[in-house]
């Protein structure tokens, strides 16, 4: 049985509901609690006036879990130690008075006790409870992972309670015995260019299987950007992939047949803790070209000079979604097809814009420059599949290895960075004429993480229901230059980087 730490919050009134229990997945059997994801200290505000009610129990497990971010600057590991929320039968706590003696016996054996209120907080250590901390608390949105943010903060500082230490132990052998895994299961089959250790160079790293549809269009562009070192990570391709990419001996190629659902953060990690430490990496799948403000006149390592000498580590990106105007089923195209040409549409008419997530502790920790940064979602994929799936476009690709960045706590994520204050561009060509037999294979081999399934079984559903599938309307436009895009708002510019370019255009 998992060992775990009991922890009680006593929380003000009229500041929480009841919590809501996430629908199970299919094939699931329904938990007796709900895990939670910690939030960011800088949302927390001081303290919120108001009676005591609810008590919560939280507990600490040893559960391997799946979410890095802010818990390895925190507790030294990859994997988040889960937080685990339910109310327990206790009354409801009116006002001091009804703290009784039944109640404060039941806390003998929790480890922490957090109080909203200072009083409480101090009733209970005249009960001879040593371990009582109070905490602010911004809003109920919120206050579950707060709990959960404030008992790994204090774990974090050391404890002498041996409970957790010997978790904690198990944690960090956990993250060094998968860590040696995904490295044994990783194998280099050529070294091809590698970069100098100049700030204005970066390192290409493409996680690929079966894209033989983009490997010459993909190094190509590439080349042309001015990268000069390309690595793919093979990840066990059944078409021409490999031979393709072996055509170029200054690439380095690895193999690996490891899980794409289980280990795509991992390995993309692995690799550019091999590969650029101390270095820029782009980070782009195989159906994505990178691209960057004004780079019809600046120069990638320009752009990379601006980049280092603000001491920016890690640039958001956006996908932009590429498509025809014609119908899939009516466009041949090979291994050769330029798809920038086959594929010049993008449509913004259905896209969300929000504020940058901090609030999500994969990207908790990122330190945001004066300029607003958004969150894109939605898009044309929203407009087409029509569902309420949010088709996250936001990406972190391109990456300073420094020793404080964590790059890929999730996919689309990196943490500990400070952002640049522009905005970059990936145009992803998904939406092309080999699609449907993409969604084919990913539906069959459920290879994919859970989401991801997801927002394929609705491409899958999409093909079914439009045998002429096209995703270009009124609302399309063509592709030009990274300058309409940040006239539109896709791309963000700030002061600093406009004069910059102007001062380069002199």
């Amino acid at each position: 049985m998992s060992e775990s730490i009991d922890v009680y919050m006593i929380n003000p009134e009229n500041s929480l509901g009841p919590p809501r229990i996430p629908r199970n997945r299919p094939g699931e059997k329904k938990p007796d609690y709900f895990s939670i994801h910690p939030c960011h200290i800088r949302y927390i505000l001081p303290l919120l006036p108001g009676n005591l009610c609810d008590i919560l129990h939280i507990t600490l497990t040893e559960e391997t879990l799946h979410y890095p971010g802010l818990f390895r600057k925190k507790i030294g590991c990859s994997s988040h130690i889960n937080v685990v929320v339910h109310i327990p039968e206790f009354p409801r706590i009116k006002t001091d008075n009804d703290l009784s003696h039944t109640l404060l016996a039941s806390l003998q054996c929790t480890d922490f006790i957090f109080c909203v209120d200072e009083q409480i907080a101090s009733r209970l250590r005249e009960n001879n409870f040593p371990h009582v901390y109070t905490f602010p608390i911004r809003d109920s949105t919120d206050i579950y992972s707060i709990y959960g943010f404030f008992l790994l903060q204090h774990i974090s500082h050391g404890s002498k309670n041996v409970k957790v230490n010997r978790i904690l132990e198990k944690v960090h052998s956990e993250k060094r015995e998968r860590e040696t895994y995904v490295k044994k299961q990783i194998r280099l089959h050529s070294k091809g260019l590698i970069n100098s250790r100049e700030n204005n160079e970066c390192t290409v790293i493409c996680l690929v299987k079966n894209g033989e549809t983009y490997i010459h269009q993909f190094v190509h562009y590439y080349t042309q950007l001015g990268v000069k070192q390309i690595i793919f990570i093979d990840n066990g391709s059944t078409d021409k992939t490999l031979a393709m990419i072996k055509e170029y001996p200054d690439i380095t190629l690895y193999t690996t047949p490891l899980s794409f659902k289980e280990y795509e953060c991992d390995i993309r990690r692995e690799i550019i803790n091999q590969n650029c430490r101390n270095k820029w990496c782009l980070c782009v799948d195989i159906d994505e070209l990178f691209d960057y403000p004004y780079s019809e006149i600046l120069a990638l390592s320009h752009f990379l000079d601006y980049l280092h000498v603000h001491n920016y580590t890690a640039v958001v990106a956006h996908m932009l979604d590429m498509f025809s105007d014609l119908s899939l089923d009516s466009i041949t195209g090979d291994k050769e097809s330029d798809l920038r040409e086959l594929y010049p549409y993008y449509d913004l008419s259905e896209l969300d814009k929000r504020e940058y997530p901090l609030h999500f502790s994969e990207c908790a920790l990122n330190i945001l420059p004066h300029t607003d940064i958004p969150f894109f979602s939605g898009g044309v994929r929203k407009k087409n599949l029509n569902t309420k799936m949010p088709f996250f476009l936001i990406k972190h690709p391109l990456l300073f290895i420094d020793e404080k960045i964590e790059p890929f706590t999730h996919p689309h994520f990196c943490n500990n960075a400070l952002l640049a204050d522009v905005t970059c561009l990936l145009k992803h060509y998904k939406f092309i004429h080999s699609f449907p037999d993409l969604v084919q294979k990913v539906t069959e081999e459920e290879n994919y993480p859970y989401y991801s399934m997801i927002e394929y079984n609705l491409y899958k559903e999409y093909l079914q229901n439009n045998k002429t599938p096209c995703f270009y309307s009124s609302d399309a436009q063509k592709f030009n230059s990274t300058t309409d895009l940040i006239r539109e708002g896709f791309i963000v510019v700030s002061e600093a980087y406009t004069r910059f370019i102007e001062k380069r255009i002199q």
